[in-house]
Parts: C-alpha cells; sequence; structure tokens
C-alpha cells in the first residue's frame, strides 16, 4: 500500500509457519485416509470432521494473500507492524482448527 515503508518480518515468520502447518495437515489427512482404505477397504470416515482441514488450509492461504497484498518486501524490514495483529490473530485461529483436526483424526484412528 501506499505511504507503507517497511514490511514485518513477524508477518512473513506467521505466513510461512501457518503454510508449513497446513501442508503438514494435508498429508497427514491423506495418510491417514489411505491408511483406512488400505485396511479395512473403505475410507471408515479417517478425518470425522473435514471442515477443520479446510479452515486450516484456507486460513494458510487466506494469509499469504493477506501478506502479498499489505506488504512490500522491496521496502525496509521491521521487526513488528500495526498489522501483525491481524496475523496473529489469523495465525491462532489456524492454530485451533488444525489442533481440532488433529484431535478428530486421533480419536477416529483408536477405533
Amino acid at each position: 500500500p501506499a505511504g507503507y515503508v517497511y514490511w514485518s518480518l513477524l508477518d512473513f515468520i506467521f505466513v510461512i509457519l501457518g503454510l508449513f502447518v497446513a501442508g503438514q495437515k494435508s498429508v497427514s489427512a491423506a495418510v491417514l485416509r489411505n491408511h483406512y482404505r488400505g485396511q479395512y477397504g473403505e475410507e471408515k470416515k479417517a478425518i470425522a470432521k473435514p471442515a477443520f482441514l479446510i479452515a486450516t488450509i484456507a486460513f494458510a492461504v487466506g494469509s499469504l494473500v493477506l501478506f502479498l497484498v499489505t506488504q512490500d518486501i522491496t521496502k525496509q524490514m521491521v521487526l513488528v507492524d500495526w498489522q501483525t495483529t491481524i496475523f496473529t490473530v489469523l495465525f491462532a485461529a489456524e492454530m485451533v482448527a488444525a489442533q481440532v483436526s488433529s484431535r478428530v483424526s486421533a480419536r477416529t484412528s483408536e477405533v
């Protein structure tokens, strides 16, 4: 945006960590689904609530888009800026969704 002469390193770190977690959760969900498919011959609801996995991915992609729109990395870098609170909330929401999707997967894998 016009007027900003800096970008935030912490925002960038939140985006990278969020993308990593979303990718890891997607891969683990696919592996779990294939495990059930191979073991029981059907999917057997490997993930009871896929909405939380979708929310994790949506928060990660949303934070990436927000970072690309709001941060100009050709400018000077600072540790935090006023938008860090927005990225912190997005990252926290993504971690909650990832944790809930893991709990659901762990519970169904014990069956």
